[in-house]
């Protein structure tokens, strides 16, 4: 039996009725069919490949975001001491200086007390007001007492970290005082932001 090349016929076409005309495609024909249906495969191909790359290239970038612009309106809010506060550059730390070096750096640096936070402390807590007030108020807002200052024992403090509401970096802060028979001598505060 002999086999047939439909391929190198000549195209032939014959009309079965007036309005229908019948025709083999030609070798051309055929062959741009098979193109085209290569070319729609690698195009649905290049479309799966490029929405794989996409979403590996843009879900960190959306967490990203996440993080840096929604994420912070669920922490809690600062406390009302903290509300709006801005650190200052310096010595961070009111304890008397251990050694004449360390006592040459600090009056060299300046203290860098927070102006919106000492300002509230002086007004909330102005000299001679009873150390009780303070320490209740600083625990209510979230302060952790911490060690009485080593060379000064009549100097506190109380220290507060974390994210709070609309903040992109971790927020420090830590509120000295000194005492004298239970009432306040004065107020310091310090406040810092941790970076990524």
């Amino acid at each position: 039996m002999r086999r047939i090349d439909i391929a190198r016929l000549p195209a032939i076409s014959f009309t079965i009725a007036p309005y229908v005309t019948l025709s083999r495609p030609s070798e051309q024909s055929l062959r741009h069919g098979s193109d085209h249906g290569k070319v729609h495969d690698m195009n649905r191909a290049w479309i799966l490949i490029t929405a794989i790359v996409a979403f590996i290239v843009l879900t960190p970038a959306v967490l990203l975001l996440w993080w840096i612009l929604i994420g912070p309106m669920f922490y809690p809010p600062a406390p009302p001491l903290l509300q709006h506060v801005t650190a200052a550059g310096g010595w961070l730390g009111a304890c008397p200086a251990r050694s004449e070096q360390e006592a040459a750096e600090r009056a060299k640096s300046g203290e860098a007390l927070s102006p919106e936070l000492n300002q509230r402390l002086a007004q909330q807590f102005p000299a001679g007001s009873p150390e009780g007030v303070l320490v209740r108020s600083l625990a209510a807002q979230g302060f952790k007492p911490l060690e009485p200052c080593r060379n000064d024992a009549t100097i506190r403090s109380a220290h507060f970290s974390g994210l709070t509401r609309g903040a992109l970096f971790a927020f420090n802060a830590v509120v000295y005082w000194k005492t004298e028979n239970d009432t306040l001598v004065w107020t310091k505060g310090f406040v810092s932001f941790d970076g990524p």
